[in-house]
């Protein structure tokens, strides 16, 4: 009878400590899904905050977005002329990339359009109209090479498994004026697939625009600012010389370079050598007398030069700092 009533009271005890082990082992449970639930946050973060990696050619750094892409790129090298008047022709790319994703193309083009615009960048901004005429426009003219973009479907079912989305294309800028290349660039962008997979695929479904608006950013950043370059002012006045030949692209000298000297059609008689002329229009003097040859200075209106001689529609000149050279006969008149 006393071992019973000793095993009687013993059992209060042992199921309270049993009660003590169960709770110690469900807090442990407890504390490892808290820990696993903190590094799964911590690793999805990681993953979002991968963005869009964007490449391009040589020489040009990475770029992350549009939105950011100029604060860690080295700065663009900006085009030698200032255009105020920008012509996006239809970009080109691979039947089959139509095939594959419809209206892609169509929607990078029109994003690249509409940012050129809203930046305001260029005084006017437009797409190709048959027939029109584009003088003293930079005409735009861009390839899609390579465009990738995972279906909602392979994303919700295969996840980060499923790959990144990636688009890429080569664009070509050129004056209308002279047919030239001025500048060749190759640009791409793809996302990361885990941040991808944890927006549900919203970063698949964006990268045609995302690639339009890095376009226009680009554009952005090689148009010349204000008036530090005064360059080919006078072309459309000098095409009205007889000249065959068409102007090439122009690159600016200072006034300190040595200019080729052509002899004069007529040597100036000792009372020619004291005319002096005034340039009417903006002006450029160039090594030679055609329209193709090197520009040495541009001269602002009102700038007084000294007559040398004259060859044809063109007049030899020295300037006031000594450098002498060519300039139209429609840009100057003597001063009486």
């Amino acid at each position: 009878m006393e071992t019973m009533k000793q095993i009687d009271a013993g059992i209060p005890q042992i199921q309270k400590k049993k009660k003590e082990i169960t709770e110690m082992r469900s807090k442990s449970t407890f504390d490892k899904a808290v820990l696993l639930g903190l590094a799964f946050f911590l690793f999805v973060f990681s993953a979002c905050r991968g963005g869009s990696e964007v490449k391009s050619d040589s020489g040009a750094a990475p770029e992350d977005s549009p939105a950011a892409a100029s604060a860690a790129a080295p700065k663009e090298v900006p085009l030698d002329k200032k255009y105020d008047r920008i012509v996006f022709q239809k970009f080109e790319y691979d039947p089959q990339i139509e095939v594959d994703y419809p209206g892609a193309v169509a929607e990078c083009e029109k994003s690249a359009l509409e940012a050129v615009i809203a930046k305001k960048t260029f005084a006017s901004a437009s797409g190709e109209a048959a027939g029109a005429k584009h003088a003293g426009a930079l005409l735009v003219k861009a390839k899609v090479t390579n465009l990738r973009i995972v279906s909602t479907g392979a994303r919700m079912w295969g996840g980060a498994f499923a790959g990144s989305s990636e688009m890429s294309l080569q664009m070509r800028l050129i004056d209308a004026a002279s047919g030239a290349v001025v500048r060749e660039k190759e640009l791409s962008t793809n996302n990361n697939p885990w941040a991808a997979s944890w927006t549900g695929g919203s970063s698949d479904r964006t990268l045609p625009t995302d690639l339009g608006r890095m376009v226009a950013e680009y554009l952005g950043s090689i148009q010349p600012q204000g008036d530090k370059i005064a360059k080919s002012v006078t072309v459309a006045d000098e095409k009205k010389i007889a000249e065959t030949d068409a102007p090439k692209k122009i690159e600016a000298v200072e006034e300190k370079a040595k200019p080729v000297q052509v002899p004069p059609e007529t040597a100036p008689a000792a009372s020619q050598a004291a005319k002096t002329f005034v340039v009417i229009k903006p002006a450029n003097v160039r090594s030679e007398p055609k329209t193709k040859s090197k520009i040495l200075t541009t001269l602002k209106k009102g700038t007084k030069v000294e007559y040398l001689g004259k060859s044809g529609n063109w007049l030899n000149i020295k300037l006031s700092t000594g450098v002498t050279g060519w300039v139209s006969n429609s840009l100057v008149k003597e001063q009486k």
